[in-house]
């Protein structure tokens, strides 16, 4: 998971936040339209980069360094629309947990742009 504050927002109130999310998964679930429109934006990214000859290289280069066959790559689509909420919910019980949890903040270097103008 990752998040971006926006203007205002504590890297705290973040953080609750995607944990209070976790929390609602793990005992409630999600819903069937969520699970949909999720899939939708996975498989639009998908078939976005696979227009892109980068992604393609990147991608059968990955599969063949992890040992899976090339071919793995076309069943993707079909595996995602395979997942079902419940599934989701059984990931997220098993691992979203505190315990295996790793917390990065990333702070943005000053510009120094201005400095190299002067």
């Amino acid at each position: 998971l990752d998040a971006t504050p926006a203007a205002g927002v504590s890297v705290e109130q973040v953080e609750t936040a995607l944990l209070a999310l976790i929390a609602d998964i793990i005992e409630n679930g999600i819903g069937q339209d969520e699970l949909e429109r999720v899939k939708a934006q996975v498989i639009a990214g998908d078939v976005y980069n696979r227009d892109s000859m980068f992604h393609k290289a990147i991608s059968k280069g990955s599969l063949a360094m992890l040992g899976f066959d090339i071919s793995t790559n076309e069943r993707y689509v079909a595996s995602i629309k395979a997942v079902t909420a419940e599934q989701v919910q059984a990931v997220a019980k098993r691992y979203l947990v505190s315990k295996g949890m790793t917390v990065g903040v990333l702070h943005p270097e000053p510009d120094k742009s201005a400095e190299v103008a002067k």
